[in-house]
């Protein structure tokens, strides 16, 4: 993340867990994936929260996902914006409600913050 925070590395240390343990990646973590078997599942579908979670869903059909050692740096702004730790488990809270199948109720979340 920058500006690198501790509590940011502590979020990053167990989003990298849990992208090895699901094969499921958010599109921070800079997906890669063939023009061609993107076009097949869809591409990314049109909804307003976890889009590149749904379209790993999707993807595990077809292939095996895998995290590279090679590292991002991902922008911190909005996570510092609305606070690391509300952050992390407002993050939380919409995937869980998105495994439960409800609606993700994550509105004001994804806003753009400068």
């Amino acid at each position: 993340f920058d500006p690198s925070d501790w509590r940011l590395q502590i979020v990053s240390a167990g989003n990298n867990l849990r992208c090895r343990l699901s094969r499921i990646y958010f599109g921070d973590q800079a997906i890669f994936v063939r023009r061609s078997l993107f076009e097949r599942v869809g591409g990314f579908p049109e909804v307003p929260l976890l889009e590149d979670m749904i379209f790993c869903e999707r993807l595990r059909p077809h292939t095996r996902a895998v995290l590279l050692p090679e590292s991002i740096t991902t922008d911190a702004r909005r996570f510092l914006h609305h606070g690391v730790w509300r952050s992390t488990v407002r993050g939380l809270l919409i995937l869980g409600r998105h495994r439960l199948g409800l609606p993700p109720r994550g509105h004001g979340f994804s806003d753009e913050v400068r």
